[in-house]
């Protein structure tokens, strides 16, 4: 049955049981009535209760929004990610703000103070119905996780992932770090990722350190996208398996906290003097996190990156100071666009210096526009810039192309410089 977890102000005990029991015969709940407040009793209590339950419903009153034991309770079952059905059990003012107090102004209230009290009642009982509906489901999904063929254990921890529900973690983590099949385990990772609960971190630490599915743990932890994550991550940039080191830096740009920016220039300035050896995709994604993390600092490094003797790697280079847009970086990739012989190099550079918005490349990009192969990236730069000199070159293009892409794109860029 269905665990809910009542929490509420002392002032409002009878509220609180007249609500538990409306709702007993359909949903087990739990309600602390024995008055114990404050110290380790209490807090183990509490917590124990708040893991095992599938829902909390809060009594929104003028008692309970200045309860620090109310708010206690909706803090926990946020870090839960309990579902959380505030009911407004008195006329208020301005009920945002006292919803703000408790720090659950951004869910749907059930109102009992202004409408039918039997409507509220109903509309308590179909939240709560949908969140047991949900439990359903889940408990078979976990029984498939426990036995059976290895790939219908697979299928149902891919299922469990795509409910987002945390309360999947403990059979995920169990699969991850004991089944015996790498399928299972692997797909159990990226499950947890999904969900997206930081209390998954620690299990996926254990997983990492004793090689169950590590790849796919690190890219869990970067979909969890926590700080938390970030100095076993840096760790692991030290790791002599280039797939750790991969997943690692995927998993910082993710993440986007300034702490690794150094580390990951100090990593791509190796690759780029010759220092380290990767296979290439390992520089890509360097490339790619710190351009997602737009860093000023990665300037340089990014501009050394330019000069590489691998036309991918000067790409990869270019395409990264899109996103840090700083002036010192349009000269530099004017002369990219200027003397590389890579049309994927020159494309990346058009791209780049769009995004940074400069007018000082309109006049080197304008002759792309006669290039097919870089039409498309230079029409899309030009409208990016907004600099009306660029109309007349893009209207005298019109019907060069019979890329499809290419009109869209072009009324696009022409109508924007037009308002200008």
């Amino acid at each position: 049955m269905t665990q809910v977890f009542i929490s509420y102000s002392r002032d409002n005990r009878f509220l609180a049981e007249t609500i538990r029991d409306y709702t007993k015969q359909k949903f087990k709940l739990w309600i602390d009535l024995d008055g114990i407040l404050g110290g380790d009793e209490w807090e183990s209590k509490i917590l124990n209760a708040i893991h095992e339950s599938h829902a909390m419903v809060v009594l929104v009153t003028s008692s309970s929004v200045k309860s620090k034991w109310v708010a206690r309770e909706i803090a926990v079952a946020r870090e839960q990610k309990l579902q959380i059905f505030p009911l407004i059990m008195q006329r208020f003012r301005k009920v945002e703000t006292e919803l703000n107090k408790l720090g659950i102004d951004d869910l749907q209230v059930i109102d009992f103070a202004t409408q039918n009290s039997e409507k509220a009642y109903q509309d308590l009982t179909a939240n709560l119905d949908r969140v047991a509906l949900i439990w359903e489901q889940l408990n078979p999904l976990i029984e498939d996780l426990r036995m059976g063929y290895f790939m219908h254990r697979a299928l149902a921890a891919e299922a469990l992932g795509e409910t987002h529900d945390s309360r999947a973690l403990d059979s995920l983590s169990n699969a991850m770090l004991h089944d015996d099949d790498s399928t299972v385990r692997a797909t159990a990772a990226v499950a947890i990722g999904n969900i997206k609960d930081d209390r998954a971190i620690p299990i996926l630490f254990e997983a990492i350190d004793k090689k169950r599915a590590a790849s796919q743990a690190i890219a869990a932890l970067g979909e969890i996208r926590s700080p938390k994550s970030m100095e076993k991550l840096l760790d692991l940039l030290k790791s002599k398996d280039d797939s750790l080191i991969y997943e690692s830096i995927i998993a910082l740009g993710k993440i986007g906290d300034g702490r690794a920016v150094e580390p990951l220039i100090e990593l791509l300035d190796e690759y780029l003097s010759g220092d380290t050896k990767y296979s290439t995709d390992i520089p890509r994604v360097l490339f790619e996190a710190l351009r997602k993390l737009g860093d000023k600092r990665a300037i340089n490094v990014l501009l050394f990156g330019l000069q590489a003797k691998e036309p991918r790697i000067r790409q990869f280079a270019a395409m990264s100071l899109s996103e840090i847009k700083d002036d010192s970086t349009v000269e530099p990739l004017i002369n990219v666009l200027v003397n590389d012989e890579d049309q994927d190099v020159k494309g990346g550079a058009i791209g780049a210096l769009g995004d940074i918005g400069d007018s000082r490349a309109v006049d080197v990009i304008v002759p792309f526009l006669e290039n097919e192969y870089l039409a498309l990236v230079a029409i899309q730069a030009l409208g990016k810039i907004g600099d009306t000199k660029a109309i007349e070159p893009l209207k005298a293009i019109h019907g060069e192309y019979r890329d499809i892409r290419i009109y869209p794109a072009l009324e696009t860029a022409i109508n924007k410089l037009l308002q200008k």
